[in-house]
């Protein structure tokens, strides 16, 4: 029931924006984008995609070899290409993630392992895209004074990186009532918690992700959403578009809606809306990449119905 009542509130939030969207955009012009797109520069945003997602199956083998989980690296791309195809068409029944950590569990049932390969990886790229917004908002920060949009999203962004940052470098023992809480988990839990924890003995490997992570931010979010504007003719500095872009990028990964349908158009009209840039191309933008990824992750297809049959 709880499932249920929680899908349908993230259904209402995407039904709710969707609604916005639909009675804002000017339908002629985004079909006059959609007309004038151009076709090498799709084939070229496609393949930046692709590449980014070649780039965080790496990220995830290294997290999980640390935990002696070793298999062959085409096995983590299509275990991670299998979870981004589950996002976008089964949000509802099974997360990509929990896919993810069955499959690379395998037959020895290293559960909490695989398990706690997949939260380090969300974590690091959670920090990785942090950073970028960091650098590139500073950089831009003149810019970013004359919108009280950005620098709200900038400050609160800045606020809840450095909370996290505080709680995951501080042992938990050393945090008021956080020592006393964990006492009190349950033991599989406590276990898991433990498992995670194997990851700070070796800060190389958390920095290693954290790089590569920033590797597949720049390819596969700020380049090849770029590369998508300059298909469809959208005109915007490169350092203004990349002050936004990981922005949204955090924005569209809040779990208010459905697979963050209406969210990340909504934060591609608030933010890029800031730079002046025309309504419907933006969200034609944000719909034309939607589409384009989800069409991409088709290619897990086979896959994941052979994992079903075994």
């Amino acid at each position: 029931m709880k499932k249920k009542v929680k899908f349908l509130l993230k259904l209402a939030v995407s039904l709710l924006l969707l609604s916005w969207i639909v009675f804002r955009v000017d339908w002629n012009e985004a079909l006059f984008y959609l007309r004038s797109v151009s076709y090498p520069y799709l084939l070229l945003y496609a393949a930046a995609i692709a590449a980014g997602i070649a780039v965080s199956a790496y990220k995830w083998k290294i997290l999980a070899g640390f935990r002696d989980i070793a298999e062959s690296y085409f096995y983590f791309f299509k275990l991670y290409l299998s979870g981004a195809f589950i996002n976008n068409f089964m949000p509802s029944f099974l997360g990509g993630d929990a896919y993810r950590i069955y499959g690379l569990a395998g037959p020895e049932k290293k559960y909490a392992q695989a398990a706690s390969s997949v939260v380090i990886d969300r974590l690091t790229g959670f920090v990785s895209v942090n950073l970028l917004v960091l650098f590139f908002g500073l950089l831009n920060f003149k810019d970013f004074l004359g919108s009280k949009v950005l620098m709200a999203a900038f400050g609160l962004n800045l606020l809840l990186f450095l909370a996290f940052i505080s709680i995951f470098v501080l042992k938990a023992s050393k945090i008021p009532l956080a020592g006393k809480i964990l006492g009190l988990a349950p033991r599989k839990v406590m276990s898991f918690v433990e498992e995670v924890m194997q990851y700070k003995k070796n800060s190389k490997v958390i920095w290693q992700a954290v790089g590569w992570g920033m590797a597949f931010n720049v390819l596969g979010v700020g380049i090849a959403n770029y590369i998508l504007f300059m298909a469809l003719g959208i005109e915007i500095g490169l350092l203004d578009f990349l002050s936004v872009i990981f922005l949204i990028s955090i924005v569209s990964a809040i779990p208010v809606s459905v697979n963050n349908i209406g969210v990340k158009e909504w934060a591609y009209a608030v933010f890029f809306g800031a730079f002046s840039l025309n309504f419907s191309a933006v969200i034609t933008a944000a719909m034309l990449g939607r589409l384009i990824q989800m069409l991409l992750s088709f290619a897990a297809l086979p896959a994941y119905l052979q994992s079903r049959k075994e």
